[in-house]
């Protein structure tokens, strides 16, 4: 099944076009290989794991070396209430 995340061939892509090893990758932050290719294949998405799940950790550290863009997927837009 695969959930399109992030336009998941995109993603997919930008982590290719880097440079980087799916290996080298998750062993220097500390990730495991198989949560990083399930969210770069778009299969999962963090929105129901553990705060501290490894899904979650491999798209934080995604986020912070720019190869996911946008928000998280767990973050929720809060409606602010105009008072007139």
């Amino acid at each position: 099944m695969n959930l399109k995340i992030n336009s998941s061939e995109n993603l997919k892509k930008r982590f290719d076009d880097s440079g980087r090893s799916y290996t080298k990758y998750a062993t220097a932050k500390g990730l495991q290989e198989t949560a990083l290719k399930r969210v770069l294949e778009g299969v999962t998405s963090g929105i129901r794991s553990r705060k501290e799940g490894q899904t979650r950790k491999v798209i934080r550290h995604l986020k912070e070396d720019g190869i996911w863009i946008g928000r998280l997927p767990w973050e929720q837009q809060t409606k602010v209430k105009e008072v007139a």
